[in-house]
């Protein structure tokens, strides 16, 4: 609410009922003059939009316009229209209404007004309207009426009273206990009939030393414990070790709050051994908690044991229904980096996280933790090691992922994604791709350096690499296999190394009259180098003198029968020529390369196992001591 709108409060205009106004002429009338005020005002949300329905308004009387602590103040349910505008009684929760008190004095006075969850507005001077109050005393004698007294008979000039009718003085009232039983010590009283000669009864308030107790049922208005004080401004402790509990708020109406807090701590709830701190049943919400400030905490759950499997906030369901959650968390904002549920661990013992997800069902199709988004620039789940690469950092939210793994580390064994296991696959990876999106892509943006690297350890072992050059290396070779006997045996067949890059091809021919010339395919002639020299191996398909080569060129060459001979004999050939782009490449030193084959994998030694017993569920255990703990009268309405 702004000042602007609290500085149009309608304060002064609006007071009802004044004390002098109401009055009557008979001097000796008891009626009581209602002590109410009218205030009207306007109450709205922290974004300044007007609040509609039943607010609760909390309404305070102060002697300066800040500071210092409330002469009178009462909290009200005020029905609010469409526009926020509201109009109450001030006083009408009280049986007196407003002391008339507040007002005998030539001091001003200050109105405050504080609307649920919010802070208390800037105060409003009070007009002299409700100073009219106190006219009541015009009629009264130290605030009592005429015909409490007794007039005294006037005197005659010789000094004989004159005759006149002199009314009764009210008796005074006569206690008596209502029976033998009653008024018992430590206990207040209740009186149990009206007039003079009253009774009294022992009322369920009794008091030794400082400690008031209360054995029944407390009903009344909305009222207000305050205090200045950094101390607990309102305890209650139950002290039965099997159940019960100390506070149990109950809302019968459709949209009510059983317990409701606000303020640096709204609601502490605090267990000893094994009970529960604050607990919700029933209804839709179990338990909410709503922070409207920065940095604030809707609900705040802490463990501070220092043994033991402790949980800060515990949620457990029994329903069945699809989409049932223990804890859901939301996130609502449009913009920032916001969480629907956060955990943060700070500890350094073994397996410790910050958040955990387990599911112990053996049957159906069960995830112990899951991430989704819906953005195209989303990830279901971000994982990282240490912290964000650079990498990471460029490329995260180029598009849509599952999962992401990163890390910023460069130590030995750090990885960005791991999967490991027992007798079973490390990783899977399938695609359904009919446009050809390939099901793994791997790049090394460090050039010359691996893209991939598979093998195994140990004698007789080794790895097979995928440079950024595109060339696979492999420390025992490179093989294929051949399938025999319709597919029920598999044999491996091994490549013939080169210290070269030789590319080669083989082909046919046939002489004519004892001459031919062969030309070269031309896709493998831009393959390989055949400005520079290439070899041609010859084997005649028949009896000749024997096959030599000439005028070999980049498109074809020449094959002649020694001798001159002019036979029609038919060849194979086969031509071996350098690799384009690699003609000076021979033997290459790839030993720094290969250490980097050795680079640390993950520190392979025997530890204690992730645990993943099921933690006790407390609240199950406790729900018996909670169950009941309400009043019946309450929770039965």
């Amino acid at each position: 609410m702004s000042n602007k709108t609290i500085a149009t409060m309608i304060v002064s205009v609006l007071a009802a009922v004044l004390a002098a106004g109401q009055s009557t002429n008979n001097l000796g009338s008891t009626e009581s003059v209602p002590r109410l005020v009218k205030f009207g005002g306007v109450v709205k949300d922290e974004g300044g939009h007007a609040r509609t329905g039943v607010v609760g308004v909390t309404f305070a009387i102060y002697k300066d316009q800040e500071g210092g602590v409330p002469l009178w103040l009462e909290t009200q349910n005020v029905q609010a229209d469409s526009k926020g505008n509201y109009k109450v009684l001030l006083g009408s929760t009280k049986l007196d209404g407003l002391p008339a008190e507040l007002f005998t004095s030539n001091e001003a006075r200050w109105m405050g007004v504080q609307s649920e969850g919010q802070g208390e507005q800037p105060r409003v001077l009070f007009a002299s309207v409700p100073y009219a109050l106190k006219a009541a005393d015009a009629e009264t004698l130290g605030g009592k009426p005429i015909s409490a007294f007794q007039l005294v008979t006037p005197q005659s000039s010789n000094g004989t009273a004159t005759q006149g009718v002199l009314p009764a003085s009210e008796q005074a009232n006569e206690i008596t206990c209502s029976g033998g039983t009653a008024c018992k010590a430590a206990f207040i009283p209740k009186f149990s009939s009206n007039g003079g000669s009253a009774s009294v009864n022992d009322s369920i308030i009794s008091q030794i030393g400082s400690v008031v107790t209360v054995t029944g049922e407390v009903v009344g208005q909305t009222g207000f414990f305050r205090s200045g004080t950094n101390g607990t401004i309102f305890q209650a402790t139950q002290t039965n070790s099997t159940s019960g509990s100390a506070i149990g708020g109950v809302a019968e109406g459709t949209s009510g709050i059983g317990v409701q807090g606000a303020g640096v701590t709204g609601v502490l709830g605090q267990a000893l051994s094994n009970g529960i701190g604050v607990e919700g049943t029933l209804g839709s919400v179990g338990v909410k908690g709503q922070s409207p400030i920065a940095n604030g905490l809707g609900v705040w759950g802490e463990a501070d044991a220092s043994t033991g499997t402790n949980n800060g906030v515990f949620g457990e369901i029994f329903s069945t229904t699809s989409d049932a959650a223990g804890v859901l968390g939301v996130s609502n904002a449009s913009s920032g980096t916001t969480y629907g549920v956060r955990g943060i661990n700070s500890s350094s013992g073994q397996f410790a996280a910050g958040v955990e997800g387990e599911n112990f069902s053996a049957t159906g199709v069960t995830f112990g933790l899951v991430g989704s988004t819906s953005s195209t620039h989303g990830i279901g789940a971000v994982a990282l090691g240490v912290g964000e690469s650079s990498t990471g950092f460029r490329l995260i939210g180029c598009c849509p992922a599952g999962v992401w793994g990163d890390t910023s580390s460069n130590a030995g064994g750090a990885t960005a994604l791991a999967g490991t296991a027992d007798d079973a696959r490390a990783i899977y990876l399938e695609n359904n791709s009919p446009s050809g999106i390939p099901t793994a892509f791997m790049l090394q943006d460090a050039a010359g350096k691996l893209a991939l690297q598979a093998g195994g350890l140990g004698a007789g072992n080794g790895f097979c690499t995928i440079d950024t050059t595109g060339h696979l290396f492999c420390q025992n070779g490179v093989s294929t296999m051949a399938s025999l006997d319709t597919g029920q045996r598999q044999v491996a067949l091994y490549a013939v190394e080169s210290p070269q890059n030789w590319f080669e091809d083989f082909g046919t021919g046939e002489l004519g009259s004892g001459k031919a010339t062969v030309t070269l395919d031309p896709t493998f002639a831009q393959t390989v180098n055949l400005a520079s020299d290439y070899h041609v191996f010859l084997t005649p398909v028949g009896d000749c003198r024997g096959l030599y080569v000439s005028q070999k060129t980049a498109t074809g060459f020449e094959v002649h029968e020694l001798g001159g001979g002019l036979s029609n004999v038919a060849f194979d050939y086969r031509i071996v020529a350098l690799r384009h782009g690699f003609e000076k490449v021979r033997l290459a030193d790839i030993t720094e390369r290969v250490k980097k084959l050795n680079t640390p994998l993950p520190k392979i030694s025997p530890g204690p196992q992730i645990p993943l017993t099921r933690p006790a569920l407390p609240i199950v255990a406790a729900k018996s001591k909670v169950a009941g703990s309400i009043p019946p009268s309450l929770s039965s309405k």
